[in-house]
């Protein structure tokens, strides 16, 4: 199982943690992600954005963002070879945050895990957070639990 980040969730918790250290009086964060992103302004469009992705997800490993899901995923380890990816995206409300199981075409089988970003400034919760979502995960992996998915309705009229 490979967990993967939507690139808005590495982006806005990064900023999020580097705006809430500056304003503490540790501008560090910010200084040392400049240093490394600066240069990335005359890079063609497409590739200046995968390396703004990639020095995201370095920030976020770095600030320990990661470990939470990481640490939860491994007493979860029996679902490893039932999922392919674990995805983990962004909920703008409480409404929005859930788990979800999505079975492919190919019947392979992900996770999504949309959660809001302001869940980044407890880790210790946020790690609770995500050991109740993979609970339902688990559930819904359970052949008895006979969980099927269902082909949801647009939640927005632009959808």
């Amino acid at each position: 199982m490979e967990i993967r980040y939507a690139p808005q969730v590495l982006y806005e918790a990064v900023t999020r943690e580097m705006l809430r250290r500056a304003e503490a009086g540790d501008p560090s964060w910010t200084g040392d992600f400049h240093v490394l992103t600066d240069a990335f302004y005359g890079l063609p469009e497409e590739e200046r954005e995968a390396q703004f992705h990639a020095a995201h997800a370095l920030f976020f490993r770095k600030l320990g963002f990661g470990k939470p899901l990481e640490t939860v995923t491994e007493e979860f380890r029996h679902i490893h070879s039932q999922v392919a990816d674990l995805v983990l995206d962004r909920a703008l409300t409480p409404a929005e945050e859930e788990a979800d199981l999505m079975v492919e075409a190919d019947a392979r089988k992900n996770v999504r895990i949309r959660l809001r970003i302001v869940r980044f400034d407890d880790l210790p919760a946020l790690e609770g957070f995500f050991r109740h979502e993979l609970v339902h995960v688990d559930d819904m992996l359970r052949p008895g639990f006979e969980y099927r998915p269902i082909a949801r309705i647009a939640s927005r009229p632009a959808e």
